[in-house]
């Protein structure tokens, strides 16, 4: 039995975390699975910056929406920052419909998101 495309990998870009989605579909059943994974990443000490680079996503099931919103009040908390890079036009137009894009920090590019936490 082979284990299933991973959903995401993590680097580091100067002292920011940056997890790049590799799938252009969030399996709605992974949903609870990256959930949890994204908290975990978050909750690093060294995970005070973090980038959410869906470029490659092609397709968000409604409950990662709600996913992201807690991700960011988490953050939020402990007073780290999170942005959201890369939107696809059908997605980001999901997110402004939603008015998501009045909570949630995005930016076009993974390098511009990056760069808005300045130095």
């Amino acid at each position: 039995m082979t284990q299933p495309d991973p959903l995401f990998r993590v680097l580091r870009q100067n002292d920011v975390t940056v997890v790049e989605f590799l799938r252009n579909d969030l399996d709605p059943e992974a949903v609870d699975t990256l959930a949890s994974e994204l908290q975990a990443i978050a909750s690093r000490p060294d995970a005070h910056k973090l980038v959410l680079d869906l470029a490659k996503v092609r397709f968000v099931p409604s409950r990662v929406l709600g996913v992201l919103v807690e991700l960011n009040r988490v953050m939020g908390e402990q007073q780290h920052q999170l942005r959201i890079c890369g939107l696809q036009p059908m997605i980001l137009s999901v997110f402004k419909f939603t008015r998501l894009d009045t909570v949630l920090k995005l930016t076009p590019t993974r390098e511009e998101a990056v760069a808005s936490f300045g130095g």
